[in-house]
């Protein structure tokens, strides 16, 4: 039955309404939104490394940012050779996933 009443009217006409009945609210928003906001900009909570933008951890701790990317994902199978040198495994064994196609890349879907 809210949820009826909800479709009504859009997102930012019921905010208006909210605001001047004193109801407390908040849109959700998409991850691309929530980095965009006033919020998080005035906050500084954006980081960027290598065109790969994020929102780390966004709590303050003792007044500094909570979270801090270090680097950029790898690209698939980059770190494959440090992964499997370190059990052991023959260099055979560490170009099997790559030869085999178990480490194709697919292509990116969506934005983030």
């Amino acid at each position: 039955m809210v949820a009826d009443a909800l479709r009504q009217r859009d997102a930012a006409t019921w905010m208006v309404l909210f605001e001047q009945h004193d109801v407390p609210d908040r849109a959700v928003m998409t991850p691309v939104e929530a980095l965009a906001s006033e919020q998080a900009v005035a906050r500084s909570l954006l980081r960027e490394i290598g065109g790969e933008r994020d929102l780390p951890f966004p709590v303050p701790v003792d007044g500094e940012a909570g979270g801090h990317l270090r680097a950029r994902v790898a690209a698939l199978g980059a770190d494959r050779h440090d992964v499997l040198q370190t059990p052991g495994c023959d260099a055979t064994e560490i170009a099997r996933p790559m030869t085999s196609g178990a480490c194709k890349a697919r292509a990116r879907t969506g934005s983030a």
